[in-house]
């Protein structure tokens, strides 16, 4: 059932994150990696939003202000399914810098709302998401990653174009 995923073609600038705030995800990298995107003068407005709870929150929430980002790092909490479809569907693009974790459903869900991937080679669908233009995948992904992809509506049409593959009317077949 993928009721739950909206699809948009109407971009805000921002980026999202999804998952536990534990040290495995890798969230700190992710907000390392923003902070270097807002040096570009093309990341005007840009901001990051980190979909999930967990006991670095505080500790992230530190480096954001550290980093002078407390304005650009939106901390939303735990999403209802149908909040999160909504967050990605918007986002330019899902950041993933996890560690260890080789399942990701939001993967699979931020390519079903459209929305393209920058991740590591660490999660099992980088070599799908590297085949279908789905996103960048990349272990030292960084600022300039974020760009093309937000520039680059090519890797959003070919996120829209796999949607109809992940239905599980389509897995049945």
């Amino acid at each position: 059932d993928m009721d739950w995923l909206p699809v948009s073609t109407s971009r805000r600038r921002q980026f999202i994150t999804i998952g536990q705030l534990i040290d495995r995800k890798g969230i700190n990298l992710v907000i390392d990696r923003f902070a270097q995107f807002c040096r570009l003068p093309e990341a005007e407005g840009y901001t990051l939003l980190i979909a999930g709870r967990g006991p670095s929150e505080e500790a992230l929430k530190l480096q954001a202000k550290q980093l002078g980002l407390e304005g650009r790092i939106l901390f939303l909490g735990f999403l209802s399914h149908r909040q999160l479809g909504h967050h990605l569907s918007e986002s330019v693009a899902t950041l993933v810098a996890t560690h260890q974790d080789l399942n990701m459903v939001s993967i699979t869900e931020s390519v079903a709302c459209g929305t393209p991937v920058i991740t590591s080679t660490v999660p099992n669908t980088s070599l799908w998401i590297s085949r279908h233009h789905l996103g960048i995948v990349d272990d030292n992904w960084g600022a300039e990653h974020m760009l093309a992809v937000a520039t680059d509506d090519s890797y959003m049409r070919c996120c829209l174009d796999e949607r109809p593959h992940l239905s599980c009317e389509a897995a049945a077949q």
